[in-house]
């Protein structure tokens, strides 16, 4: 059986290589938002599958040589990396839930 945290464990390293850029365009616009929101005076909070989805709609619509797809069942493993890897900006900034077990 999974336990919970192997539900989202994830090949940084093979991910990355064979799809360059996708990550670091999630953490641009996730940047780019929190910013927006702190010059407003918003408490910085967003949501992962929208980023997500935004990247997918502009490598369709406007980046035709881009090579990458993406799957929005990223979205959980992007936002839980970046808050691991900037806690101090992002540790609240997305809203996450605790893995369900799936019943046999």
């Amino acid at each position: 059986m999974t336990s919970p945290q192997m539900m989202f464990e994830f090949n940084d390293a093979g991910f990355d290589r064979d799809n360059p850029g996708v990550y670091a365009a999630f953490v641009a616009e996730a940047e780019a938002i929190r910013a927006a929101q702190l010059r407003r005076g918003e408490d910085p909070h967003y949501s992962a599958r929208t980023i997500i989805h935004y990247l997918r709609h502009h490598s369709a619509t406007r980046d035709t040589t881009s090579p990458f797809k993406l799957n929005d069942h990223l979205s959980a493993y992007f936002a839980r990396r970046l808050m691991r890897e900037r806690p101090a900006e992002f540790a609240s900034f997305f809203e996450t839930r605790n893995p369900q077990r799936r019943s046999a």
